[in-house]
């Protein structure tokens, strides 16, 4: 069975893991909506790794094994796919494939829990979060798998679900280190983080905008999850589902106009969802009765104009 992924800590950032700065690849290309990526439970209790093309409905299997394989995460140029393998006792750690499914490339080895990778807007690294005891931090590893992993927190709390900045230049997480769950920024320069919510409600799994503007997320409420959108120049908050199931693992399509995430349709039974960013159009991508969790939209890029006659 998998399991939960909620973690990490925060204090001790290596000298120079910001790297240089690359500009937004992928994910801020215009009008550049491809397949969703997600993760869907079998009857024996492990998960698999699918595509749908949000328009169509049609899905194709990317993975067929009987360990859980999830949390898929599109590269920035659309054509790779990081996702966490259970390897046996218990251990999970980041793999990396082709967007069809091919090329399996395992990129940790650790005894501990590596899952919920984000790609490096350059598509060269992956920030994730790993847990080897009680302790759970945020690190980072090469996408091809060379060097060594550089962790990015250390510390007693939980700091979970990191999310790369378009920039290149910050990481945007949860923490329950104020004794409650709020969502931060860790500046890459300086190791450094920003509380950036302090409400009265728990606030996870936050997900940058392709234009770095803003950040939609979950928050708990009476009883369920709903999402919201914070815009972080003006603090300004909007509430962009309400209804009286859980709504969670909101993502941004590439173009910054609508919203995937997976919504309770009762039962546990978590479906994928898209609504704009306005909270208008909501659209059901799949019904099917199975437990569909976690997309990710892949950035596709533009098609260049014809020549000239």
């Amino acid at each position: 069975m998998r399991v939960s992924v909620v973690l990490i800590m925060l204090a001790s950032v290596l000298a120079g893991i910001a790297g240089p700065v690359a500009q937004p690849a992928g994910a801020t290309l215009p009008g550049g909506n491809g397949l969703i990526a997600f993760d869907r439970q079998f009857d024996l209790g492990n998960y698999e790794i699918y595509v749908v093309d949000p328009v169509t409905g049609d899905q194709t299997r990317l993975t067929d094994n009987l360990v859980d394989d999830f949390g898929a995460a599109w590269s920035p140029d659309g054509t790779r796919i990081a996702f966490s393998r259970d390897v046996g006792g218990g251990n999970y750690e980041l793999f990396v494939m082709s967007a069809d499914g091919t090329a399996q490339d395992r990129i940790t080895r650790s005894r501990g829990v590596d899952t919920r990778p984000s790609w490096s807007p350059d598509g060269t690294r992956l920030v994730f979060q790993r847990q080897m005891s009680r302790d759970v931090d945020l690190a980072v590893a090469n996408a091809d798998g060379s060097g060594k992993i550089k962790y990015l927190t250390d510390n007693k709390v939980d700091d979970d679900a990191p999310d790369w900045s378009p920039d290149g230049t910050q990481i945007v997480f949860s923490s329950s280190r104020t004794g409650r769950r709020d969502l931060y920024s860790l500046r890459l320069s300086t190791g450094k983080a920003k509380q950036i919510t302090s409400g009265k409600r728990p606030d996870a799994a936050p997900s940058w905008s392709p234009d770095g503007t803003s950040v939609v997320f979950e928050a708990y409420g009476a009883g369920d999850r709903e999402l919201y959108i914070r815009n972080l120049l003006t603090g300004v908050e909007t509430k962009l589902t309400e209804n009286n199931k859980d709504d969670v693992q909101a993502v941004w399509s590439p173009d910054g106009t609508r919203i995937a995430f997976s919504s309770d349709k009762g039962g546990g039974d978590l479906e994928i969802t898209t609504v704009a960013a306005d909270g208008t159009g909501l659209v059901p991508v799949m019904e099917n009765g199975r437990t569909d969790e976690l997309p990710d939209w892949q950035p596709v890029a533009p098609v260049p104009p014809a020549p000239a006659p």
